[in-house]
C-alpha cells in the first residue's frame, strides 16, 4: 500500500460528530491524558464544504462509499488513516478499521 505521509495525531474511538471529538480531546487534555499517535496517511480526500460537513456532523453514519480505505494497521503496527480536508475546515484523520463509519477520528494538533 502506498503511503502519502506519516504524522502524529490525537485520535478518538467512536466520536459521534466533530463537536464530540473536540470535547473528548479537551477532556483528555484536562486529565493530562492527551497522547499523540503516529499514523500513516494512505489517502487524501479534498472535499467540498458540504461533503466535509456531512461526515463531520455524523461520524457514525455509513460513509463507506466516500471513505473507501478500510484503515487498520500496517506491518509495523502503525495505523493507516484517510486525511479528509476542505477549505476553511480542520483536517480530520479517519480510520474506518473495516467498518462502514468513521470508527477512529483524529486531528493533527490540539493546544
Amino acid at each position: 500500500m502506498e503511503k502519502v505521509g506519516k504524522i502524529e495525531i490525537v485520535i478518538v474511538r467512536k466520536p459521534t460528530d466533530f463537536d464530540d471529538l473536540m470535547d473528548r480531546i479537551r477532556c483528555l487534555k484536562r486529565q493530562g491524558e492527551l497522547k499523540y499517535e503516529t499514523v500513516n496517511i494512505v489517502q487524501v480526500l479534498e472535499l467540498s464544504t458540504e461533503e466535509y460537513d456531512k461526515i463531520a456532523n455524523d461520524f457514525l453514519a455509513n460513509n463507506k462509499k466516500l471513505l473507501s480505505h478500510d484503515g487498520g494497521f500496517d506491518e509495523n503496527n502503525i495505523r493507516n488513516v484517510i486525511e479528509v480536508r476542505s477549505s476553511n475546515r480542520v483536517a480530520m484523520y479517519i480510520d474506518r478499521e473495516g467498518y462502514d463509519y468513521a470508527r477512529y477520528v483524529g486531528i493533527r494538533r490540539f493546544f
